[in-house]
């Protein structure tokens, strides 16, 4: 299993279904930030594997890994949350392991 390209296409997926559903207008508020976590701790196996890729960090606070949402979308909350939401959706499907997503305002 390549977790790169699983990673990948999913991401590309998520963010054709933002457009599709936000529009492209990313010059909207509220300013904010997603982004996705794979629960479990140090010992999630998904998320050691994507810090491994340099795609996700350990938050020590939170105990967990996560991936960021950037994208396309300025500082745009509402098309981050979307974005986190489907990716997270995708990759539980594509993992078979729970992915999760947040978000906080700016």
């Amino acid at each position: 299993m390549n977790y790169l390209e699983i990673f990948q296409e999913a991401n590309i997926e998520a963010q054709s279904q933002t457009f599709e559903k936000d529009g492209r207008n990313v010059m909207i508020y509220p300013c904010g930030f997603a982004w996705i976590y794979f629960p479990g701790g140090k010992r999630n196996p998904i998320g050691k594997e994507y810090a491994k890729l340099g795609l996700a960090n350990y938050d020590d606070y939170r105990k967990q890994y996560h991936i960021w949402i950037s994208g396309e979308y300025n500082q745009s909350m509402i098309h981050k949350e979307t974005h986190a939401q489907i990716l997270a959706k995708l990759l539980t499907e594509k993992l078979g392991t729970e992915v999760r997503w947040n978000s906080r305002i700016d």
